[in-house]
Parts: structure tokens; sequence; C-alpha cells
């Protein structure tokens, strides 16, 4: 899936902590409160506050010296308690603010704890209220699922199965995102790849010895050194596409460096056929056309 929709998921789900933040102040009247929202798919976590004089990243530190917090919380969550029954660390942030009462609330997608919400008042408030907030909260997970859920039918819908590379459909939205941003000094290169010899590995060692291959060879296409902000995909088969940026715009020279560092990083023989865009071609069709074609003329006569 492209950048792109992943950041979609990341403002969507920031919004609506943010708008949690709004109602838990306006709606319940909560003196202070703090989010903090961790996305194990991605390892990106989200964090915001507000009534704490003490700083985001302090209440952040003071969570992980207090508790256990992810993957395995297992504090009591849902319910107020008297500021004095809170581990130390956190009895000096809340007297600072004036704080004399605290409630943890979890934030859970699919029974696994992904964030929590500490919040704080100043005085006693309805006898209910936690049983709303913890309401609200169920309602919050029920709506990450949701996010994440269609994350994941998206990222499903552009990978390829075997190897989690990008597939055809995600690869040509990555042409179309790169190929729309401009670097200075630098060229968009499109490279085509095989195995050498893939169909012998088949037929003496078996399909599954050739799945172990392609997934070799996927691994380091993932982080090809020669070129940045790279994608990667597999067009089926034993077919590799890359797509990145390099100061170079010599063909030659950039097939035969990723075909000697391919070797060296899976041991297998490749062949590799690079394509310029703006100079060898103004769309993808066009493109991959001509790096396909260096490709074989390289099998014919491999580059000196």
């Amino acid at each position: 899936m492209m950048e792109s929709k992943r950041w979609a998921t990341t403002d969507r789900v920031r919004d609506m902590l943010y708008g949690v933040c709004h109602f838990m102040k306006q709606d319940f009247s909560i003196d202070a409160g703090f989010i903090h929202y961790y996305r194990p798919e991605s390892g990106k976590r989200f964090r915001t506050s507000w009534g704490f004089s003490t700083p985001e990243h302090t209440l952040s530190d003071a969570l992980r010296s207090s508790m256990d917090f992810l993957p395995d919380f297992q504090a009591p969550s849902g319910r107020w308690v008297d500021s004095h029954q809170v581990p130390p660390v956190w009895r000096e942030i809340l007297d600072k603010d004036g704080i004399s009462r605290v409630g943890v609330w979890l934030i859970t997608v699919e029974e696994t704890p992904v964030g929590i919400m500490v919040l704080g008042g100043r005085a006693p408030g309805p006898a209910d209220d936690a049983e709303l907030i913890t309401m609200c909260m169920m309602h919050i997970s029920v709506v990450l699922e949701m996010l994440i859920l269609r994350r994941r039918a998206e990222e499903v819908s552009v990978r390829d199965p075997l190897t989690g590379l990008l597939n055809r459909r995600g690869f040509l939205e990555a042409f179309n995102h790169v190929t729309h941003t401009q670097l200075p000094n630098r060229y968009v290169v499109l490279a085509v790849l095989d195995v050498d010899g893939f169909k012998r590995i088949n037929d003496e060692f078996g399909h599954l010895a050739g799945d172990g291959a392609l997934q070799k060879v996927a691994r380091a296409v993932k982080r090809p050194k020669l070129l940045t902000q790279a994608y990667s995909a597999r067009f089926g088969g034993d077919e590799f596409v890359l797509l990145g940026r390099s100061r170079s715009s010599n063909v030659d020279e950039l097939s035969r460096n990723l075909q000697s560092w391919f070797r060296s990083k899976t041991g297998l023989s490749v062949s590799v056929g690079c394509a310029i865009y703006g100079t060898d071609g103004e769309d993808f069709a066009t493109c991959f056309s001509v790096a396909d074609h260096r490709l074989y003329t390289q099998k014919r006569a491999p580059i000196a």
C-alpha cells in the first residue's frame, strides 16, 4: 500500500483521538487527560494531552516506569481512584496540577491493548461518568478495528502473497507517486530483474526450493543499496521490478552494479535491465518495455 494510504489511516486515527480529547474536556468536564496510542503494525506512536503541566514525553515515561504498558498491559481499567493510590511517579505529576482523582481506560483492538487514556479531575464527578467513559472507549475501539481492517484489506490488494512485495497494481501506484515528485540531481530508475536458471531450480529441487529462492531475492529487493526511496514488486514467476532514485543515469553501470549486489546478497545469479524515466520513456509501459528489452539483451550478451 502506498504511503499516502498509510498516512490517510494515521490521520483518521489521529483526528479521532483529538476529538476524544475535546469530548472529554467539553462534555465530561475532565480537567486533565493524556492519550498514548501505539500502532503495532507500523510501530508508530501518537500521544496528546490537556490540563497537565508535565510535558507529554514525561507522561509517556511515567507510564512506562509505572506499569507494563504494551502489549501486555494489566492495570485495572475503567474506574476512578484517589490520587494517593497511584504509583509514586504519578503522584508528583498529579499533585503539581491539583488532581485528586485519576482513572485509566484502555484502547483495545481485537481484544489487544493498543493505547491508554489517563484522565484526572480536581473534584469528585458524577457517580456514573466512569461507566459512560467506558462505553465511549468501547465505541472508539470498534471504530479503530474498522479502520485497521480496512487498511489490511487495502494492503492485501496491492501485495504479492508469497514475497510480501508490491504486486503490479501496487507498483503502478508507486510509479505514479514517484514520477510526480521531482528531486534535483536524481534520476528515477526502473529496473527489471529475474533469476537466471530459475526453471532448473524448480525442476531439480522442487517448487518449495523455487519459492525459497524467490523469497531470498525478495528480501534483498526490499532494500536495494544502490537506489534511494525505492519500491519493489514481484510481477509473477521470477520477475521482479524495482523503482528508485539514483545520481547516475548510466543504465549499463546501474544494471551491472545491481546484478553484482544481488548476487552478493542472495548467492543467486540474476539478470537486470534498467530504464530512466524521462529519458527512455514518459510512462510506465514504455519504461518497463525498455528495461525488459535490456534485460533479455543482457542475457544474450552479458554486460562486460
